[in-house]
């Protein structure tokens, strides 16, 4: 019988969260229970099915080499996903993030700061300049310390991020422990700066509207169009390719396609087009004027594939309808026995406000739930003492006080709304 020696496919990441742990491959999670978890790192890619056997059959004083030679190739079968095999040994290793000891986060969303120099109309969190208070250098470096090492990637945002004084030591610090995305308004990138952004996953900078007028009455901030394009061009001169994010509502629907031309021209690979969250300053915003979610992916899926030797046409949306992206109750259920959002928030996920309250989601706001505060808790007894038992009740009074005001949970998001169905 030739040697099969297991493989894993390529960008796969393995991401321990307790006992258990989960392998990611672009935007799909597979969830492996300890047993599983167990096989796979016994996966080198010099060890055959054979090898594997042996081991786990000598370390766990078996005794049946058959038994567990079978229940080892039926796994690598089962997982092609990410696992392939070979029939001469080949070097095979996951990049691997998270804890054994703790049910650490995949991903963080940080806000450093609420205070924004735009009042963005769409802007959920109701950011601006009035916003004067920002979370401590030393309290984030100490929170991003206990993520050192294990977790994969961050997010930090604001507000604006960069209007917090100690910016550019709390970027290098993420750069060189994360994969690092950054959202900005772009403002205050220029020519004696853009080389600071190297080495980032992604720099996200916000266009609105191809048209300058139009762009400044959507962040009522004259003069932010020109110093967002100011801010692309100088980042491309260093080699950094920044993505665009957009907002997607039907008066704003006619401004897509020259929108995605104008990022052709500007050399952006990518533009993310999301939606408005009825909430905050967006909360204002007329119904009439908010596609659904069937009429925003209608759009987009005609813009991706018309333009798709050009440029990354996607939105926010497409994840909530990803069913590799989203986990079921099911499948949640070994990594929490909690009642946590079946999306992954909470778990897999977490969110940082400006105001320093930790949350599974960034879109749930802190007066609605927080699992504590990293401004006056330390975030090890945060991430160690996670309990939702008051998720369910906390989301209901929302779900409440949303429909008091004419709206609905799912307006804010889909999977706040199947976690209420569930749960509430």
């Amino acid at each position: 019988m030739n040697a099969v020696y297991p493989i894993f496919l390529g960008d796969s990441n393995l991401h321990y969260f307790g006992d258990c742990s989960v392998v990611i491959r672009d935007t799909e999670k597979y969830m492996l229970d300890d047993i599983e978890t167990y096989i796979v790192e016994k996966i080198n890619g010099k060890n055959t099915i054979d090898d594997i056997a042996k081991e786990i059959d000598t370390e766990l004083e078996i005794g049946n080499f058959e038994d567990v030679r079978e229940k080892v190739s039926q796994f690598v079968d089962s997982k092609k996903e990410f696992i392939s095999s070979s029939n001469v040994p080949i070097h095979s290793e996951m990049y691997v993030t998270g804890s054994k000891k703790i049910k650490m986060p995949y991903n963080l969303i940080f806000s450093l700061t609420n205070k924004c120099h735009h009042k963005c109309i769409h802007c959920y969190k109701e950011c601006s300049n009035e916003k004067e208070e920002y979370i401590s250098k030393d309290t984030i470096l100490k929170t991003l310390n206990f993520f050192k090492g294990n977790l994969n990637s961050i997010q930090l945002t604001g507000g604006e991020p960069m209007l917090h004084d100690d910016f550019y030591e709390i970027l290098d610090f993420c750069k060189e422990n994360f994969r690092t995305t950054i959202t900005t308004t772009g403002t205050l990138i220029n020519s004696q700066n853009a080389h600071r952004f190297k080495g980032l996953k992604n720099i996200q900078i916000p266009l609105y509207s191809a048209n300058e007028e139009e762009h400044d009455k959507f962040t009522r901030a004259k003069g932010s169009f020109r110093k967002a394009i100011t801010a692309i061009e100088e980042l491309i001169k260093n080699d950094v390719y920044p993505s665009i994010g957009s907002i997607l509502a039907k008066n704003s629907l006619k401004e897509a396609v020259d929108l995605i031309n104008l990022c052709i021209k500007l050399n952006i690979k990518r533009i993310r087009f999301g939606y408005l969250f009825p909430l905050g300053r967006a909360n204002n915003t007329n119904k009439d004027d908010i596609l659904s979610e069937k009429q925003i992916l209608k759009v987009l899926n005609s813009l991706k594939e018309e333009y798709k030797d050009k440029i990354n046409v996607d939105c926010d949306k497409e994840d909530e309808y990803n069913s590799d992206f989203n986990m079921s109750h099911d499948s949640i259920q070994p990594y929490s026995n909690s009642k946590c959002l079946l999306c992954g928030g909470g778990t897999f996920s977490l969110a940082i406000s400006g105001d320093g309250n930790v949350k599974p989601c960034e879109i749930v706001p802190d007066d609605v739930f927080s699992m504590g505060n990293i401004i006056n808790e330390d975030i090890k007894d945060i991430i160690a003492n996670e309990k939702f038992e008051n998720l369910p009740i906390c989301m209901r009074k929302w779900q409440s006080e949303l429909q008091n005001e004419g709206k609905d949970i799912e307006s804010v998001c889909v999977q706040l709304k199947n976690y209420c169905l569930k749960y509430t």
